[in-house]
């Protein structure tokens, strides 16, 4: 009856460590996408902010672009935080603004009494 037994837990391990082994590369889901492909040389791309979230609380200002934190005169993919306002930061790069909103899909403003 033993032998039948370490038999019977022998073969549910080998199955287990088979069926492990066999499961593949897992994908990291907290891991950032490859980087794109550079460009074609002389062609330019188009600038890629993305704003997760602002801040403004009396003189304190700050804003979430591209997972990064930034404040006033901090850069960003080369543009410079120019002004940061509810819902919307203005960069600047070389000799261009850009006004970068918050998408707002069921974000809830706090409503004060």
């Amino acid at each position: 009856m033993s032998d039948k037994l370490f038999v019977l837990i022998a073969s549910l391990i080998l199955v287990a460590c088979t069926a492990t082994a066999s499961a593949g590369t897992l994908k990291d889901p907290l891991r950032p996408p490859l980087a794109s492909p550079k460009s074609v040389a002389g062609e330019r791309s188009a600038p890629s902010w993305k704003l997760a979230s602002t801040l403004v609380a009396g003189d304190q200002r700050s804003a979430v672009i591209n997972g990064r934190v930034l404040g006033l005169g901090d850069r960003v993919n080369g543009a410079e935080v120019v002004e940061i306002r509810p819902g919307a930061v203005r960069l600047r790069r070389s000799d261009k603004e850009f006004l970068v909103k918050l998408q707002r899909r069921g974000i809830r403003q706090e409503t004060r009494p």
